[in-house]
């Protein structure tokens, strides 16, 4: 089976759980979301993050596995 590729952007939060960080489809995206926050400096710099997968049921188990898909 072709391997399928989910690309995001995540901008980490630095002082708080990671379901906090800001995520998006695209670079700007997260970048006009962190310039309309008062709390800017609780983010880390956006990141790409790629996650390989085969179908939909694989990257399920892999964003829910221990430890996330990062």
């Amino acid at each position: 089976m072709k391997q399928k590729v989910l690309t995001y952007w995540i901008a980490d939060c630095i002082d708080d759980s990671a379901c906090y960080s800001l995520r998006s489809k695209t670079l700007t995206g997260v970048r006009a979301t962190l310039a309309v926050r008062p709390d800017v400096e609780r983010f880390r710099a956006p990141r790409k993050v790629e996650i390989n997968y085969v179908d939909a049921f694989d990257l399920v188990r892999q964003v829910l596995g221990e430890g996330g898909a990062e």
